[in-house]
């Protein structure tokens, strides 16, 4: 199966271009929410902030900055979906877009996701490589560290199940999809209908993240396998789990570590 090389200026911009739709959803959402979920009773409140030492009243600029950069990291993730990477606009974009998650992260300390952290990951080691003078060889660097990163999150995600009692009996899907978070009644039925379709579901999740190093060294058909995978994968949390972002943030990279692929066979 012969599949067409890509270069990494191509898998960093498709990279830049994915996480900031998620990262376009995660301000919208919040943006959404502002009033509950921000509001002195909600869950991202100053006083809640405080108790994690954090918060933006005691500081003058961070106050003022705050109801910005909601609008800020919305019209900066727009900017990079639309012009990409190489736009004279993306590195100000994502400046602006790093700079304003900085400041709502210091009001939002909860909530935080693996999505979240992988999406500003790629949008930092894209900056790294574009803000250096030798594009040729930054952009590759940042290339490989998102494609590294990419599957270190997968197998510390796998490893850590491996070692939860729960994913190990099989219980921790249909748990899951019965909790009122994330949960879903059609989903919990079927996974608690058998035994076994709730431990292979739970044990295929785990098989899935602790091998995914395996498309970086595997011939190309098993690399686009396990890509495919993986994106079924976040499409399905996305429908049944409700989590947004994660459709974006992990398969962002997945050029990233096609591009490292290639480069490791060659």
């Amino acid at each position: 199966m012969s599949i067409p090389s890509i270069s990494a200026a191509f898998a960093l911009d498709f990279a830049i271009r994915i996480a900031a739709i998620g990262f376009c959803i995660s301000a919208a959402e919040q943006l959404a929410i502002r009033r509950v979920a921000f509001g002195a009773a909600g869950p991202f409140s100053e006083a809640l902030a405080r108790v994690y030492k954090r918060g933006i009243e005691r500081h003058v600029l961070l106050r003022r900055a705050f109801p910005i950069a909601l609008w800020t990291n919305l019209a900066s993730g727009a900017l990079l979906v639309l012009f990409g990477a190489y736009a004279p606009v993306a590195v100000p974009a994502l400046l602006v877009g790093l700079s304003g998650q900085a400041v709502v992260r210091q009001r939002r300390v909860l909530a935080s996701d693996g999505a979240e952290q992988m999406t500003t990951l790629v949008l930092f080691a894209a900056l790294v490589g574009l803000v250096a003078p030798d594009h040729d060889v930054t952009v590759v660097f940042a290339v490989w560290f998102i494609a590294a990163q990419s599957t270190l999150a997968y197998t510390a995600a796998g490893l850590t199940k491996v070692f939860s009692p729960a994913w190990r009996s099989g219980q921790a899907m249909p748990l899951i999809m019965g909790s009122e978070a994330h949960g879903r009644a059609f989903a919990s039925h079927v996974l608690n209908r058998s035994v076994w379709i709730g431990r292979a579901a739970s044990w295929s999740v785990v098989a899935f993240e602790c091998t995914f190093w395996v498309a970086l060294v595997a011939a190309p058909p098993v690399t686009i396998a396990y890509l495919a995978l993986g994106l079924a994968f976040h499409v399905a949390c996305a429908c049944v789990m409700g989590l947004n972002t994660f459709v974006w943030a992990f398969p962002a990279a997945y050029l990233c570590v096609l591009y490292a692929a290639q480069q490791l066979a060659a």
